[in-house]
């Protein structure tokens, strides 16, 4: 959804990309980066709905529409995932 450029197999081969980066650095290790990483693939090319889908594609449209370059949008954004990955880490029943 950030990379505006992005769109069908090029968002798949990115997200392939990614993913295989992931394991090579042991990130999916972590759980907080494996919901993100889920989140994405849903944000990006669907499958099964992950419940902060909406609320996080709302907040990516809005920054999509103050910020038309793309450097200012991911300035933005990163601060928003940043957030999220740390709610992500406390545990669903806290």
């Amino acid at each position: 959804m950030i990379a505006r450029a992005a769109s069908g197999s090029g968002a798949l081969a990115l997200d392939t990309k990614a993913g295989h980066v992931a394991v090579s650095l042991g990130l999916l290790d972590d759980p907080a980066v494996g919901r993100l990483a889920t989140l994405m693939h849903y944000l990006d090319a669907g499958g099964i709905p992950v419940d902060e889908a909406p609320g996080l594609e709302l907040v990516l449209r809005g920054l999509q529409a103050r910020h038309a370059a793309d450097d200012p949008l991911l300035a933005a954004a990163i601060p928003v995932f940043d957030a999220l990955y740390a709610a992500l880490q406390v545990p669903d029943d806290h």
